[in-house]
């Protein structure tokens, strides 16, 4: 399977031509509700070991500022956000630890037929991996920039007035700065089949899907299918519940040094790796 990459001038430069038209479209339509949302946040915090390391037990002073802003356009059929977020860390004694986290997104829907709404979504993440990957995945490791690209479509229609018909499909690229870890793309694909009752306050869902992981250390895919019920209690509570199973195919590559006979050269060896 032929895999493309993205490489990180490529995300850049999507987004800025992306936001400068997206912006261009909204001043076209003065009749769109149009929102613009700014904010700034300012953290500090004391960490008696940045590194979350055993061996080197570095205690520094943090301090944090994260501005943002966030862009929304709404018409009776579309709907359109955008956002940028930057976190400016900034350490007291180690300022080889400062960096700067980087968050773009945007998400917009389209009522194209009565029954039928289109929707898209693409997101720009910089980061490290020290924070973000021990609060996702619960490893540390080493520390290294991390950038990851995700875009994403989808569609819904509407069978009956009680039935729902959605498809959605994500695709993600991630790349590491440091040469230990392995980049990987990612393609997912779900199915959703949803029925609400006529007392219009409980949903079932059905769910199937399919995701597949690819890089040069393994190749995974994934097989699940899940059944959810959502129930409305009131108009701000509300309860969901989702069961399911997932099956799993692995497969990972090891990489062995062997040295073997070569005449054309002197010494006549050489190692090829398999």
């Amino acid at each position: 399977m032929k895999i493309y990459r993205f490489e990180k001038r490529s995300f850049l430069r999507f987004f800025q031509i992306a936001l400068f038209f997206s912006i261009l479209g909204i001043n076209l339509c003065i009749a769109a509700e149009v929102t613009l949302l700014p904010s700034l946040r300012v953290r500090g915090e004391y960490d008696d070991n940045v590194l979350f390391s055993r061996i080197v037990e570095w205690d520094d002073y943090i301090g944090v500022l994260s501005p943002d802003i966030v862009l929304r356009y709404k018409t009776p059929i579309s709907e359109f956000e955008t956002g940028v977020g930057l976190d400016y860390m900034q350490y007291a004694d180690h300022d080889e630890l400062n960096t700067t986290n980087q968050r773009y997104y945007m998400r917009g829907s389209h009522q194209v037929l009565e029954r039928l709404k289109l929707r898209a979504n693409a997101s720009y993440i910089k980061d490290t991996t020290l924070d973000s990957e021990l609060e996702e995945t619960g490893i540390v490791g080493i520390r290294s920039d991390r950038a990851r690209f995700i875009i994403g479509a989808g569609a819904t229609y509407q069978l009956t007035e009680l039935y729902e018909l959605s498809f959605d499909y994500h695709y993600g690229d991630t790349r590491y700065d440091w040469y230990g870890y392995v980049d990987y793309v990612y393609h997912e694909a779900i199915v959703s089949l949803t029925h609400m009752l006529s007392n219009q306050r409980d949903m079932f869902t059905l769910q199937p899907y399919f995701s597949y992981y690819d890089s040069d250390a393994s190749r995974v895919n994934n097989y699940g299918l899940s059944f959810g019920w959502m129930h409305d209690f009131t108009e701000l509570v509300h309860l969901s519940a989702f069961l399911g199973m997932r099956y799993t195919e692995s497969k990972y590559y090891f990489v062995e040094p062997r040295v073997i006979f070569d005449p054309n050269i002197f010494p006549p060896f050489r190692v090829v790796y398999k």
